[in-house]
């Protein structure tokens, strides 16, 4: 049986673990930048790769881009280094806390189901990477529906692997079939943009 973090679970002790006196057993050791090993088409840093990869896949030059679930912000802050307008909402007020030196004003905290942050239509794309996962099945068919309103489109990067006690477990086909995903909605499983679907 899946046991969904609350917001508030989403603390110190989920992010930085190995820095406080109890480390959530759903979370990071450190939430923080690390290197990639053996990768032929790395630029050497694993949220930069991520950024890169998704700015090049959906041509994100110069488009107004949100972040759903961006925790500390490095993808943003990569994203806003390749010319994207980006911005981040992590529902964890700790990780936007800890965001790099600058990013503050590109930073909300706040609840991915609350349609009353943002404008409608504002973004020209939402996006997440591994956090619909986090999120109950009727969660995330309101976050959904609220990228639908915020964002002309949307792209999300599903998890084939996660924890199945904390996080949604599903194949590829189960997460294509699960949910009311927008048309043209882009469903990426693992990060990999080679072998995206797009629900149509």
């Amino acid at each position: 049986m899946t046991t969904f973090l609350t917001p508030e679970e989403f603390d110190a002790s989920y992010f930085d673990g190995a820095l406080q006196r109890y480390a959530h057993n759903a979370g990071w050791s450190r939430y923080q930048r690390y290197y990639r090993i053996n990768s032929t088409t790395s630029t050497g840093e694993k949220f930069r790769d991520i950024a890169t990869g998704v700015c090049n896949e959906l041509k994100l030059v110069g488009k107004k881009v949100l972040e759903l679930g961006c925790a500390k912000g490095f993808i943003v802050k990569d994203l806003r280094d390749l010319n994207v307008d980006a911005y981040g909402l992590d529902v964890s007020s700790y990780a936007i806390g800890q965001g790099e030196e600058g990013m503050s004003p590109y930073l909300t905290v706040g609840n991915s189901t609350d349609r009353s942050a943002y404008a409608d239509n504002e973004f020209d794309y939402i996006i997440s990477f591994r956090m619909l996962e986090c999120l109950s099945d009727t969660d995330i068919n309101s976050v959904l529906s609220q990228c639908a309103a915020k964002g002309l489109k949307q792209a999300h990067v599903v998890s084939l692997d996660a924890r199945s006690d904390y996080y949604q477990q599903k194949s590829l086909q189960s997460w294509l079939d699960d949910y009311n995903w927008p048309s043209g909605t882009i469903i990426a499983p693992n990060e990999d943009w080679h072998n995206y679907m797009v629900k149509a």
